[in-house]
């Protein structure tokens, strides 16, 4: 018997495959707002970057549309996609605002064709497989209309919202500091179509399932294509108490989908690392993060004395809190120390390429940032400043260390330490020791973020990372292929390749939102 479930998925956001013969899907905006806001707006604005709206209500629907028409593009389905669509006044203060969010309006299981039985998957992507749309059996009571339900930030337009920073309607990607619109789009709507998870993670605001456990007692179909490599199985062959290990164990929750990794090893880049011999209290090889900007870290590597750089402390001011003497945001007063060498700074005030162009002017050969965030075993990779013309004149290479390990490193600078950066080309950035991409699941976990982002050591940056990067453009990535694991661009009568159906934790459906903030 097929069995239903209405969701309701709230996902806060702090390579294609090659064309082939089969039929775009179709892909419709609902406009659900009331008359004046959201869609309805009717606020003047100038037409910009290729959107030809003249309010904010025609710019943000074409921009709505343009997302929409490039995953119409990339998907196989003759069943009608009806995405929900509306503005509201989400969270937002001078320093930070929830996006957007997006997701499946309902679950199916055992529908007609269904590759595997006792598995739940989004709506899109069981009419597809169904071929019919099944919102509109008579037994899916309470289904509606719609396949995915989308709400975003009405108030990302006003001052009072990220100060200068606002939506940018653009359909050319060239937002500048703004955000861009049709990249958050993209990558909410891969929610709605798919990637989305249903193991409870830690401090998910659910007081009626267990941690580790499937929210509703069976899994959906992105379930099966996690694995831990800690314990090599994957989530429907764990229980509940491996699984809730699997939500924290960062670094170590992968993607086991084959498409995903053949474009992953087409896409991703070699690892940064460092190597550093002596004192023995930090020699060691450190896995280093990107920055999106100036030449990448050679193969042959580069070998310098680290120095820390210094400079003076910066007033309070736009905002910013007081500068301090190791952000590297302004000329450096040890500049003569640093030349020919390795300078060290903290990440905080200033933007990536304005450090490495400071450091560069120095005479520095490269640049190491030290994080300023607890609780990454991650280092960050860094995006561009927006200036092109800034980015462009970095000429030397740009590295990150968390800041648990830079710490350490910082203690023993007085000593003298050599080290050696260097691209390891046996290694992809985001992926293990076997091509498989890393899912997102911090130390601290995020309801709402981990286990349903890639995570954040993948470079080039990936759509569906936790937060939105600068360098983002209007394409899909890696995360095609990962659709494409989860049955995707297949036709009905083919399973797509796929693990055996799980054993249900307990064979009891009930009614709750499907709920992830």
């Amino acid at each position: 018997m097929r069995k239903a479930i209405r969701s309701s998925v709230f996902l806060v956001l702090c390579l294609a495959l090659s064309a082939s013969a089969f039929a775009k899907a179709t892909i419709t905006i609902k406009n659900t707002d009331k008359a004046g806001v959201g869609f309805n707006d009717t606020t003047p604005i100038a037409p910009a970057g290729g959107n030809p709206g003249t309010t904010l209500g025609q710019a943000r629907l074409n921009a709505f549309n343009e997302a929409a028409r490039i995953w119409s593009e990339k998907l196989d389905s003759d069943v009608e996609i009806i995405i929900d669509a509306s503005f509201a006044p989400l969270t937002c203060s001078a320093n930070s605002a929830t996006l957007g969010s997006a997701g499946p309006t309902n679950l199916f299981s055992d529908f007609d064709h269904a590759p595997l039985a006792n598995t739940f998957y989004v709506s899109a992507l069981a009419n597809k497989i169904a071929g019919h749309d099944l919102h509109k059996d008579p037994d899916c009571t309470g289904c509606g209309a719609a396949h995915i339900r989308a709400r975003f930030n009405g108030d990302l337009d006003k001052d009072s919202c990220l100060g200068d920073t606002g939506w940018y309607y653009g359909l050319d990607g060239n937002h500048g500091t703004n955000i861009d619109l049709v990249v958050v789009l993209l990558h909410e709507f891969a929610h709605g179509l798919g990637m989305v998870g249903s193991v409870v993670v830690p401090g998910a605001d659910d007081d009626t399932h267990e941690i580790g456990s499937f929210r509703y007692g069976i899994p959906v179909v992105y379930d099966l294509h996690a694995k831990d490599d800690t314990t090599g199985l994957r989530m429907d062959q764990m229980n509940d108490t491996q699984r809730a290990a699997s939500m924290v164990n960062d670094q170590n929750v992968v993607w086991d989908g084959e498409l995903a990794k053949k474009a992953a090893g087409k896409l991703l880049k070699a690892v940064p690392n460092m190597s550093i011999g002596a004192p023995a209290s930090i020699a060691k090889t450190y896995i280093l993060g990107y920055a999106q900007f100036g030449p990448q870290a050679p193969v042959a590597g580069i070998t310098g004395n680290l120095v820390a750089a210094t400079d003076v402390a910066e007033p309070a001011g736009s905002g910013l809190v007081a500068g301090t003497t190791n952000d590297g945001c302004s000329a450096y007063n040890n500049a003569a120390a640093v030349a020919g060498r390795i300078a060290v700074v903290d990440r905080n005030r200033c933007k990536f390429a304005e450090k490495a162009k400071i450091a560069q002017t120095a005479g520095a050969i490269a640049l190491l940032v030290v994080d300023n965030q607890e609780g990454f075993s991650t280092a960050v990779n860094m995006s561009g400043s927006g200036d092109a013309a800034l980015d462009a004149s970095i000429t030397i290479p740009v590295v990150s260390v968390t800041k648990a390990e830079g710490t350490v490193i910082r203690a023993a600078l007085g000593a003298g330490v050599s080290a050696t950066i260097f691209a390891d080309i046996t290694k992809l950035t985001g992926a293990d020791k076997d091509g498989l991409v890393k899912l997102y699941v911090p130390t601290t976990a995020s309801p709402g973020s981990t286990y349903s982002h890639w995570d954040i050591g993948a470079f080039p940056n990936l759509l569906m990372e936790p937060n939105i990067n600068d360098d983002l453009k209007h394409e899909v990535d890696i995360t095609m292929d990962q659709l494409n694991d989860i049955g995707w661009n297949f036709g009905t009568s083919t399973t797509p390749t796929q693990p055996a159906p799980p054993t249900p934790t307990n064979g009891g459906m009930n009614g709750r939102r499907y709920g992830r903030r």
